[in-house]
């Protein structure tokens, strides 16, 4: 690669020089109705540049054909362009603008490595439920995947086993896993796949001699030799089962002589530290015995469930069950988990375009979080999923989004990666990747390598963190050059004094207080009509409530809101303030 790689840059171009070639597939139809997209370039502009190619007085569109039309109805006089050479793959690169407005839902073995990050920082099973809009069930068999033995997650990211061979390997115990890859790795045997996986996982009639409880000599069955060199089966089923369930009764009377409680669980049933807790036996902890489909057997000593932990640490505060059931009801808090995700995906957006902007810092604030890490740094692009259908929906198109999306095609076209290509690496085969990335960082200017390094960091910021908070300050981003209100964020707020709040700054005091009693659907109305102008209202220019702006501010109160508590626990760092 060499300093002459197309880096596919956006240039302004006058709607004189533009015309729709024929190569362009909808050329010769009829003119399309593009009045859905007029009132988005109006207020926002074209988001998504043309691709043209040059020709003797001027530009082909090449792919943009409604965008151009509906700039040409909205008054636009020049349109962003992506100028194609010779050589460039017009298609591919459309694919690629396209696929970027909508990150696709990551597969489940990205899911699990995300929700088991956020476990390890001690977030809940229902806290990571609520962040990402999910049921705890469907986090929990996330998170079984951790059962998986890495080999064979490392197989389902090259496509080479299938999602619900994935899930059935959660409920397959250690041993199984390594005689499956042992299969898998012979030339000269043919590995269990889909059906006959689970079949080949738990209905064997014969289990290993390894996993017996009992003295091996005492079936009378008989044993033979394993498929594998190491191992030797039971060659009766039903006779297995008989002994081991024995050995596992006597092992429970065992302990329950020495004063335990013991809870034997049902064949197949998973234990997993989330739903459980380390407890002394002093303070009720139990045993419970845990018995694999292979027959092999897990004594998990000393812990209760969640939901008994949580009931004692109750009874320690001296409170009763009327108490408990009163103490249900929490405290009302001013931003809902909804609109906090709302309000932090928007910021950390706006401060990613401002900080894709000053190398110097971003490239400070990577070498920070090599050393340091965050939730973000393995290395990760931002989950930003909006809380609700709607918010994500307004994110996605948001002029903010986009303009960070610009951002990563430029970069990308830096490296000479192809269109489409992710610029945060996959989390495995790392060392490729890096070598790959490294290789072509190598010929770039110091200057071109500045400006990728602003990118990476920018996307790898976490949403909702203290650092946004910080750089917000920092970088002095004004949230009025990146975000304009809409309805999705009115329609989130649900605290009537933050609506009072925002009526008296768009309305006036007096309006706000002959309105103090108003219902929020009232309130959220004159907000609405300020904005436009409509209803005899004086339209208001640049508002911005409180949650918009650097230093963030709520109406109400600051405590106990997500983002409040993010950045009092990076602020004693920065010593003037928030710079």
């Amino acid at each position: 690669m060499t300093e002459q790689t197309q880096t596919h840059e956006v240039t302004m171009i006058p709607i004189n020089d533009l015309k729709v070639t024929k190569v362009n597939m909808r050329h010769g139809e009829k003119k399309p109705d593009v009045s859905d997209l007029v009132p988005s370039i109006k207020a926002h502009g074209i988001l998504l540049p043309l691709i043209v190619r040059p020709n003797c007085d001027g530009f082909d569109i090449i792919a943009g054909r409604r965008r151009y039309l509906a700039g040409e109805e909205a008054g636009m006089f020049e349109f962003p362009c992506i100028v194609r050479q010779e050589g460039d793959d017009a298609d591919a690169l459309e694919i690629s603008l396209l696929e970027n407005l909508h990150r696709v839902d990551p597969d489940p073995l990205t899911q699990f490595e995300t929700f088991a990050a956020l476990f390890d920082y001690g977030r809940s099973v229902e806290d990571i439920a609520a962040v990402f809009g999910l049921g705890v069930g469907t986090i929990n068999k996330r998170l079984a995947l951790g059962k998986v033995n890495p080999r064979i997650r490392a197989l389902y990211r090259k496509g080479e086993i299938a999602d619900g061979e994935l899930q059935t390997f959660t409920m397959a115990s250690d041993r199984q896993q390594k005689d499956w890859l042992k299969l898998y790795a012979d030339e000269n045997e043919r590995e269990p796949r889909h059906r006959m996986l689970h079949s080949w996982l738990f209905e064997s009639g014969k289990y290993s001699v390894s996993v017996a409880l009992f003295d091996p000599e005492a079936a009378k069955g008989g044993i033979v030799d394993s498929l594998f060199e190491e191992d030797r089966l039971f060659s009766d089923g039903a006779e297995f089962w008989r002994l081991q369930n024995a050995a596992i009764s006597a092992r429970a009377g065992a302990y329950k002589e020495r004063g335990w409680d013991v809870e034997i669980m049902e064949r197949g049933h998973g234990f997993y530290d989330w739903e459980y807790r380390k407890t002394a036996k002093t303070k009720g902890g139990r045993v419970y015995i845990r018995t694999h489909h292979d027959g092999s057997v897990e004594f998990h000593e000393g812990y209760i469930t969640e939901k008994e932990a949580k009931r004692q640490e109750k009874e320690a505060e001296g409170k009763t069950e009327d108490d408990t059931q009163e103490d249900a009801k929490p405290e009302r808090v001013e931003l809902t988990y909804a609109l906090q995700s709302y309000v932090a995906l928007h910021r950390a957006a706006a401060v990613r375009v401002e900080l894709s902007k000053k190398p110097a810092i971003a490239l400070r604030l990577m070498v920070a979080s090599a050393i340091g890490g965050n939730n973000n740094w393995s290395v990760n692009a931002d989950q930003d999923r909006g809380y609700t259908e709607a918010a994500q929906e307004a994110y996605f198109n948001s002029p903010v989004l986009a303009a960070h999306r610009m951002a990563l095609v430029k970069a990308r076209g830096l490296l000479g990666w192809e269109p489409g290509r992710s610029l945060i690496g996959p989390v495995y085969d790392k060392e490729t990747t890096t070598a790959e990335a490294f290789a072509a960082l190598m010929t770039l200017t110091d200057k071109k390598v500045m400006e990728i390094t602003a990118v990476v960091m920018a996307d790898t910021l976490e949403h909702g963190s203290g650092i946004v908070e910080a750089l917000g300050s920092i970088l002095e981003v004004d949230m009025a050059d990146h975000w304009t209100p809409d309805d999705a964020f009115l329609d989130l707020v649900r605290d009537k004094d933050a609506l009072r709040g925002m009526v008296k700054e768009t309305a006036g005091k007096a309006v706000a207080d002959a309105n103090a009693t108003a219902t929020g659907k009232v309130l959220k109305t004159i907000i609405k009509d300020c904005l436009t102008g409509e209803n005899s209202r004086k339209k208001v220019e640049g508002w911005l409530p409180k949650y918009m702006k650097f230093p963030f501010a709520a109406y109400r109160t600051t405590e106990g809101t997500g983002i409040t508590k993010a950045w009092k626990a990076v602020a004693r760092h920065f010593k003037n303030g928030r710079k």
